[in-house]
């Protein structure tokens, strides 16, 4: 094993949605610890770009087995999904800064995009998990309703802490069931539903634009910049 790389075993293979899939990772070492919220980056010998793609960790350090959710887009992630039980994965150590720490806001307010969910929902777990006293919105997009991944779970982590709210958009669907509402994440509504707007800790995740969008629309309202963390993909 090179400095800061790991060779992982595929433990199990689920499918999420037609085009995601969730990977169980394990190995014969002890694992690297992690912080919810960060980042595996898989190497695939002979595929550009040469020094991987960061996929966000999906479970909670709490968790027996590592997780990472892959959707289809490309070749890279392709050959991902190829992939089967008993095959390896090789990454880089655990990174990334996308995270509440012990001293944010009493609010903390996750904004998802698609595969965005997938450090979103492993911070909600982990405070979950913590008892942490903290209120947590989650405001997550999808196109249609079979878009959204993990919603059962994300039900249940709503069930389970009174402290946590989920919120779900749909943008490119006719007819939009309940609990699901019809349209884009506005940010108006979304400050209207907080206690103090303006102290509370923002994660945005999902595609560049979205990202760059919400951002932008957040410190038009006057949020801190200091107080939104963002993390995109393309």
């Amino acid at each position: 094993m090179k400095d800061s790389e790991y060779t992982w075993t595929i433990a199990d293979k689920r499918e999420e949605t037609p085009n995601v899939y969730t990977f169980s990772l394990m190995m014969d070492i002890p694992r690297p610890n992690f912080i919810a919220g960060q980042y595996l980056t898989i190497k695939l010998p002979g595929y550009n770009p040469v020094e991987g793609k960061a996929y966000s960790i999906s479970s909670a350090p709490h968790e027996k087995h590592v997780t990472l959710s892959v959707k289809k887009i490309g070749n890279f992630s392709a050959e991902i999904l190829a992939k089967e039980i008993g095959d390896t994965i090789i990454t880089t150590a655990p990174y990334g800064f996308f995270y509440p720490e012990e001293d944010d806001a009493d609010t903390l307010v996750f904004l998802a995009g698609g595969i965005g969910i997938t450090p979103c929902i492993s911070s909600i777990d982990q405070l979950s998990h913590d008892k942490d006293n903290r209120l947590l919105h989650l405001f997550y997009s999808n196109q249609t309703v079979a878009d959204i991944v993990f919603h059962e779970r994300l039900l249940e982590l709503a069930n389970q802490n009174k402290n946590f709210a989920y919120h779900s958009y749909i943008t490119r669907q006719a007819d939009v069931p309940t609990p699901h509402d019809k349209g884009r994440i506005n940010v108006p509504d979304i400050l209207e539903k907080l206690p103090t707007p303006r102290s509370a800790t923002f994660f945005i995740c999902g595609g560049m634009y979205f990202t760059r969008d919400l951002w932008k629309t957040l410190r038009s309202a006057s949020i801190p910049a200091e107080n939104i963390y963002t993390e995109g993909f393309f």
